[in-house]
């Protein structure tokens, strides 16, 4: 298997509670994580499109499950692979007359949330877009809270997931669940963001833009909402604002006290927090909503033919890389990421592009922590000039960016934004999807970069929109020999220097298939020699080129397929190119 190698290799902190910002100081918001077992009934053949009142539903829970799990990843099961809707049922408490806010990590892939009987929500985002439910007050202190998850394939319900995507995509509620319980007459946060600005050279000034949202129906636009602010756990300053018709104050410019740089080449990158209480007219601060974010002071920006991180040119190079494990399938253990995270220092590596889906907040998180740069992307994969131009694709995708902006925004591991994986970019009529979908980003986030992975190369007709131009290529396995691959890729980089010169270079895919543990003394396909030749040639051209930025390689590990795709191209159901296999065994 392939070893990348960096002038140095980085440690970094192994040590993590598991808890993704934004954190609810307990004087605050009641928050409650709701993880655990779930009654659970599974319907093979359920109308989820028309029977939508739960009461005429004749679901019958004689099973449990895990909450979060992917109802169809294990065997012995009965469901392994096998498509319908899956029910989960448990009770919340909420005081009498609390209205309280429910947050999914993700739900996959078609979803319905029912309180007390009572249709809250249908969730089409994508199986790994997070969202929040409002929850009405009631008088009764015990609800009922029903979960409808669906893993069929839908243009309606699931407009962003169809089934011929290059990876199985699982059903359930696939991360956490926590309920959180807003105080009583006080305004209440949304999310707080925090956006790092630069100096003239490019490195961070040490200011921020701060916005600080709330939930809507608990501020009123117009009015003058007093706030205390506290950096790094410090002292409480107070601060005040008129909130605005987006039920938000902005702050520009504020200065963080005794700033330190986030740095991907430090051993323990700083970080920092701020926390933020609503205070009452009075003064007080009991009964307030109080929200802890973590940031850090990075900047990025391009010149020439370079990312630069901070004001300084840094080569991303690292892999593609699913949430994905057998019997588990996307719902991972925390320690399973630490270990990702940590294999992927091991070989040298410092980028992971997050394919082909947003990221669970945990692994994003970790990632801030180990200085390992992201590529965090929206769900598409290969989509046609019809899919691209369907407005209830389009909204839905539109909405996806919503929700990555609203999850990440603060996390600095986070530099490229990414959409449209292989889309059918060659057609001018699709190059309109990609313009409002770099501008969706850049108009909530001009700090970071945008960029999307292309396999139509010089035929995209959308670069004029992208940051970065990257591309999926893979000489030396579906186009030529391994004696092909340097060529190529220098071949590519310079047309992207001829035609965008201001304009980074990324290999976004590259890479060659070998079944674990098949070995060849002629470097035969399938072959682990093989693949190692093949990555090898694909990361020494991107290490040595100063035409190339950054490389991820197809990928971290072996992945499950749809079943029906046990071809010659996919031996076993399983895409093969991993440089680990789906254990994570070299």
């Amino acid at each position: 298997m392939l070893l990348l190698l960096l002038c140095t290799h980085l440690a970094w902190p192994s040590k993590a509670d598991g808890s993704p910002y934004p954190h609810y100081p307990p004087s605050s918001r009641e928050v409650r994580v709701l993880d655990g077992q779930w009654d659970f009934a599974f319907l093979p053949n359920f109308d989820v499109r028309n029977v939508i009142d739960l009461s005429t539903a004749n679901v019958t829970f004689i099973r449990t499950q895990t909450v979060p799990s992917a109802w169809d990843a294990a065997s012995g099961t009965g469901l392994q692979y096998v498509r319908g809707t899956g029910f989960y049922r448990t009770s919340i408490e909420v005081a009498a007359a609390h209205s309280a806010m429910l947050h999914f990590a993700a739900c996959s892939m078609f979803c319905r949330i029912y309180v007390d009987g009572v249709l809250l929500l249908n969730s089409t985002l994508g199986g790994f877009t997070p969202f929040w439910v409002r929850v009405p007050a009631s008088e009764r202190a015990t609800r009922e809270l029903v979960v409808l998850t669906d893993n069929r394939f839908d243009e309606k319900l699931t407009p962003t997931q169809f089934a011929f995507y290059d990876f199985y995509q699982f059903g359930g509620i696939i991360r956490s669940v926590s309920l959180h319980v807003l105080p009583r007459a006080a305004a209440a946060f949304d999310r707080v963001d925090v956006l790092p600005l630069a100096s003239a050279d490019g490195s961070p000034s040490g200011e921020v833009n701060v916005t600080i949202r709330f939930l809507e129906g608990t501020v009123t636009p117009g009015s003058k909402e007093r706030l205390r602010m506290s950096w790094d756990s410090g002292r409480q300053e107070e601060m005040s604002g008129l909130v605005g018709f987006d039920a938000a104050i902005h702050f520009a410019r504020l200065k963080v006290p005794s700033g330190k740089v986030w740095d991907p080449k430090s051993p323990k990158p700083n970080l920092h927090t701020l926390t933020v209480f609503t205070v009452a007219k009075s003064g007080s601060t009991s009964n307030s909503d109080v929200i802890t974010v973590r940031f850090g002071l990075r900047t990025v920006s391009v010149s020439g033919r370079n990312i630069l991180i901070n004001g300084s040119p840094l080569k991303l190079l690292g892999f593609n890389r699913h949430d994905m494990y057998p019997q588990l399938g996307p719902s991972l253990p925390i320690s399973q990421y630490v270990q990702d995270l940590a294999h992927l220092k091991s070989l040298g590596g410092n980028f992971i592009r997050g394919s082909h889906y947003p990221q669970d907040q945990r692994f994003l998180d970790l990632c801030d922590e180990a200085g390992v740069l992201v590529w965090h992307e929206a769900l598409a994969w290969g989509n046609d000039v019809k899919t691209l131009t369907d407005p209830f694709f389009m909204a839905a995708e539109l909405a996806t960016v919503s929700a990555m902006l609203a999850a990440s925004l603060n996390n600095p591991s986070v530099v490229l934004w990414g959409f449209f994986n292989e889309g059918a970019s060659e057609h001018s009529e699709a190059t309109p999807s990609y313009a409002t979908m770099a501008h969706a980003f850049r108009s909530r986030d001009p700090t970071r970069l945008v960029t999307w992975a292309s396999n139509r190369r010089e035929q995209d007709k959308g670069f004029e929109f992208a940051d970065v131009i990257s591309f999926n290529h893979y000489p030396g396995w579906y186009n030529g020999g391994s004696e092909t691959v340097k060529a190529s890729w220098l071949n590519d980089a310079n047309w992207v220097a001829q035609h965008y010169p201001d304009k980074p270079f990324i290999i976004s895919e590259t890479g060659a298939g070998a079944v674990a543990g098949n070995h060849s003394n002629k470097n035969a396909r399938w072959s682990e020699e093989y693949q190692a030749v093949v990555d090898g040639l694909d990361a020494g051209t991107a290490v040595n080129s100063s035409l190339i930025a950054g490389i991820s390689l197809w990928q971290f590990t072996d992945i499950k397929v749809n079943h029906f795709k046990n071809s010659t191209s996919r031996p076993g159901g399983i895409n093969n190119k991993g440089v680990l296999d789906r254990w994570r065994r070299s």
